[in-house]
């Protein structure tokens, strides 16, 4: 268990330094949605204060799903609507 919990901060600090060199500075956590699909990555969004869409095999038993904050069956599924986001550009219309 102690090698597991050290893996989840590992995968915390992990997360938080990639935001902090892709977005050009320290990047509050709250304002970050991380899509997922393992409980291991999910737990380190959340204890990063990171908000999670799961997106997990349909084998996982649901028990793992209980720590996301939306669980979805599949991206497609994904309505940035419900996040507060505006909503995806149709690809078609941009080619035209």
């Amino acid at each position: 268990m102690e090698n597991f919990l050290g893996y989840l901060e590992y995968l915390k600090e992990q997360k938080r330094v990639s935001c902090d060199f892709s977005m050009g500075g320290p990047v509050d956590p709250q304002r970050i949605l991380v899509f997922e699909d393992a409980p291991s990555g999910v737990l380190a969004a959340k204890n990063a204060g990171m908000s999670v869409v799961m997106v997990p095999d349909a084998r996982l038993d649901s028990s793992y799903h209980l720590v996301a904050d939306q669980v979805l069956s599949s991206l497609l599924d994904f309505s940035p609507a419900n996040w507060g986001l505006p909503p995806f550009e149709n690809a078609s219309t941009k080619l035209a």
